[in-house]
């Protein structure tokens, strides 16, 4: 039951759309800096923050589209709560990477930290931050007609 509530509907294809998207960003980001002399972990984590906030901007208008914010505000609100689970969804990415990345290289390493968090990230954006607004009650009819007059 859990499971067919998670992966219903396109919500699952468009995030996943988007997390490899964000995956090749994250890389583009990550071989670079390791290349100049950075730290694996901390080119990682640069790379991986980075294209957080474009997954942030991919959700928002593909993946979750059917689910806007109304305001300003709310998408700020969205946003904060986006950066609180890439930062939760981070720590899991890099303590993935740093046990793995010796034993399977950095590319290896660095998939196997996404895609642990990208199950973490599904179900607290569809559940929590990208829910459907609530449905507001229509008044009784003779309200409505008296609202129409």
């Amino acid at each position: 039951m859990v499971v067919s509530a998670l992966f219903r509907r396109w919500h699952w294809w468009r995030f996943a759309a988007v997390g490899v998207v964000c995956f090749g960003a994250q890389t583009a980001v990550l071989v670079p800096l390791e290349r100049a002399g950075m730290a694996a972990a901390f080119a990682n984590a640069t790379g991986f923050w980075l294209s957080a906030q474009l997954n942030f901007v991919l959700s928002s208008l593909f993946t979750w589209r059917d689910r806007p914010a109304r305001g300003t505000r709310a998408v700020l609100a969205r946003w904060w709560q986006y950066q609180g689970m890439a930062y939760l969804s981070l720590a899991m990415n890099s303590l993935v990477f740093v046990a793995a990345e010796p034993v399977t290289g950095q590319l290896s390493a660095s998939a196997i930290g996404v895609l642990i968090g990208a199950c973490f990230s599904y179900a607290v954006s569809k559940f929590l931050i990208f829910r459907p607004a609530r449905a507001t009650a229509l008044p009784p009819a003779a309200h409505r007609e008296e609202m129409m007059a």
